[in-house]
């Protein structure tokens, strides 16, 4: 069986208060003006807490929804300041043995070997019959029509 309580909260630039329920374990790690993801009607929220309630406070006949995981606002300073530091460098990953750039070359030189071979003596190659040079489109007299 799952415990609960409820929080009063708000979405960011709105005064009305909202009440979601909320897990006994993640209401005992929340305090005022923590975020935590909600589900809303619409999909997924983020709200700034205003209140943790002792007892839930979700009553009548409402479809209260869930406050469910709160948002760690200090691994977001950490990573801010790692990035200003200039300590933070790309992931390259090991799984592929062959870079990118090389499987580019790699198609780049086939292609260019298909190109010798087609060039080389003793090997037919197809005459591309050329096109006759496209002529302009007729002009056409447009009737000058006044202003009325």
């Amino acid at each position: 069986m799952i415990e609960y309580t409820s929080i009063s909260a708000h979405y960011s630039g709105e005064e009305r208060e909202y009440t979601f329920l909320c897990p006994i374990e993640l209401a005992h790690s929340l305090h005022r003006n923590d975020i935590v993801v909600v589900k809303a009607a619409n999909g997924l929220g983020v709200v700034r807490v205003l209140e943790v309630h002792g007892q839930s406070q979700a009553t009548g006949p409402y479809n209260y929804r869930w406050a469910f995981q709160k948002v760690d606002m200090d691994h977001i300073s950490t990573l801010e300041a790692a990035q200003e530091e200039k300590k933070i460098e790309p992931y390259i990953s090991d799984a592929d043995d062959i870079p990118f750039e090389s499987e580019v070359e790699k198609v780049k030189a086939a292609m260019a070997e298909k190109k010798e071979e087609a060039k080389a003596p003793g090997n037919p190659t197809k005459e591309v019959p050329k096109s006759p040079p496209k002529s302009a489109p007729p002009k056409i007299k447009i009737p000058h029509v006044p202003k009325l």
